[in-house]
């Protein structure tokens, strides 16, 4: 891909890159995962500081797993940004971890985020389309997305790359696994070892 269709991904809203993320376009899933990776990192910071145990990187792939998930799902005629309804899976997947670590099954969602709908402290930190206006911030965005991209590519096997944008079009595993011809276990394996590679 070349630098004008990454400046005009870098330019799409969430909302436009997550729809095409989720048929498939693995360009627009590096570049809304640049959005959202330090927000998933911050977050992971703060449940592992009270996460009994837990590392942040624990957390930090819950939190991705929460990512994936809001793509598959998002909706956006039911009214919400992607942005709110990602970060609402995110902390969904991080705080069942905490939960399952510390025995809180009951713990309050919101002892954990705001329920104003705004996070002061940018706890979840996208990257908003107007702020890449300086030409050197807009080329380490490009680096970062062909990286992204470039890893995706090299990291996955054929089989986890067509296992992953079936996974992003919403397929169930046992759609999946139809589709590939494979079994529902090898689906699930699949999914794991791409969660741990990316």
């Amino acid at each position: 891909m070349d630098w004008s269709q990454s400046d005009k991904m870098l330019e799409m809203s969430d909302e436009e890159l997550t729809f095409k993320a989720a048929n498939g376009d693995e360009h627009c899933f590096a570049a809304l995962f640049i959005r959202f990776e330090k927000g998933i990192e911050s977050k992971a910071s703060r449940f592992a500081h009270v996460g009994l145990g837990q590392e942040k990187l624990d957390f930090m792939q819950e939190g991705t797993i929460g990512f994936l998930d809001a793509i598959r799902t998002y909706k956006p005629d039911k009214g919400a940004s992607f942005a709110s309804y990602a970060s609402r899976c995110i902390d969904n997947k991080m705080l069942s971890l905490y939960r399952k670590s510390s025995g809180r099954k009951h713990l309050p969602l919101n002892s954990f985020v705001s329920l104003s709908g705004e996070e002061p402290d940018s706890i979840l930190q996208t990257v908003p389309q107007s702020s890449i206006v300086d030409p050197e911030k807009a080329l380490l965005e490009r680096e970062r997305l062909e990286t992204i991209k470039r890893k995706i590519k090299e990291n996955l096997s054929d089989m986890e790359h067509n296992v992953f944008t079936l996974y992003l079009r919403g397929k169930s595993y046992s759609e999946i696994a139809a589709a590939l011809a494979v079994s529902v276990k090898t689906v699930d394996n699949a999914l794991q070892r791409i969660r741990r590679k990316l």
